[in-house]
């Protein structure tokens, strides 16, 4: 049994970008030392064998789902010229770290068009069923992949999640503390909320009622409570029916509602909101299709087979530990270089 790191590497880029702050030479510099740190962490707690490198390139689901990711576009565009050169400079940082990993180490660098990092990383999982797997991510996306041998360790945070139980650095339960305001005293005092360890499977169907609007994917359900009243089953309520199908299942499934498509200007100018009338049902198989890690098209899955054998089989590099000084030095990592062998040996191992 082996254990793989699996880098989902443009997340992990795009959340050192929003915690860190300063001006954009400090931030690039503190995102890679977040993900280098990350992964030596990594590679030293869980006895890691390869470091998997998970890219975007582009997605499948645009041609099934024309409005999937749009909502990104648009933000893009509202950004200042600031913004735009800021951006340049992260992705052409973050660029050289993915060229100096596919060149000059032994990770397994995997892209190819139409495959998301997700796609990848449920893919390199399902060829290696018998492995150990740490998914170093932020994103909550990955919760339904999460199983016996899957984990995933967000480095922002420092918590290390698994079905069972989410610890943070000090291998202790992992809690968000509130302030919270006594209505009586007026004093504030912080609270401890222990976070609960995600089921999966509910995660994923939770998903794919709700929708996901950092990917611009519609609720299934518009205003589904998680908890149900006596009136009304919630989602929990469905889900703990999904096997036998029974009556809170279809009254939650079979519900309709009337979802906006789109809208027309009339001639007296004021706009005409055009509805369709939709079952939960059939939405939410939408979305399952979206959202689902194991329902990616035949094609696709044939293209990243084709991929993950090309990197698994490439011809081994030699000297990682020298070209690792090289690169740390070029971007003046300095804290890095007085512990360079920490960092070689998890780039240098081969598949």
């Amino acid at each position: 049994m082996r254990n793989f790191l699996l880098l989902d590497v443009h997340n992990l880029f795009h959340r050192c970008k929003h915690v860190t702050s300063g001006d954009i030479e400090l931030r690039t510099g503190m995102a890679l030392h977040i993900v280098l740190n990350s992964i030596k962490k990594m590679w030293k707690e869980f006895k890691i064998d390869h470091v998997v490198a998970c890219l975007e390139g582009g997605s499948w689901r645009k041609d099934y789902y024309p409005e999937y990711k749009a909502n990104r576009k648009l933000k893009d565009n509202l950004r200042t010229s600031r913004e735009i050169k800021d951006d340049e400079i992260y992705f052409e940082v973050m660029d050289e770290f993915i060229q100096f990993l596919e060149d000059k180490t032994n990770v397994s660098v995997l892209k190819t068009k139409g495959a998301e990092a997700d796609d990848f990383i449920a893919r390199w999982i399902q060829l290696h069923p018998d492995d150990n797997h740490i998914i170093l991510t932020s994103d909550s996306d990955f919760y339904q992949l999460l199983s016996d041998n899957v984990k995933i360790y967000d480095g922002v945070k420092g918590w290390t999640i698994s079905h069972t139980d989410v610890l943070n650095e000090k291998n202790q339960a992992a809690f968000k503390v509130k302030n919270i305001k006594d209505p009586k005293t007026k004093k504030t005092k912080k609270e401890k909320t222990f976070i609960t360890p995600p089921n999966p499977e509910y995660e994923l169907f939770k998903k794919c009622i709700r929708g996901d609007s950092s990917d611009n994917i519609m609720t299934a359900y518009p205003k589904a409570r998680e908890k149900g009243t006596l009136k009304k089953p919630g989602i929990i309520d469905a889900f703990e029916d999904r096997v036998n199908k029974g009556l809170t299942w279809n009254e939650f499934m079979l519900n309709e509602w009337d979802k906006v498509i789109g809208h027309e200007e009339l001639d007296d100018g004021t706009i005409d909101i055009i509805t369709k009338r939709v079952r939960v049902k059939d939405e939410y198989e939408i979305n399952s299709k979206l959202i689902d890690l194991t329902k990616q098209p035949e094609y696709i899955i044939n293209d990243m087979d084709k991929k993950i054998i090309e990197q698994i089989q490439k011809p081994q590099v030699s000297q990682v530990g020298i070209h690792f000084m090289k690169y740390a030095s070029k971007n003046e990592l300095n804290q890095i270089l007085n512990y360079p062998n920490d960092f070689a040996k998890a780039l240098s191992s081969k598949y």
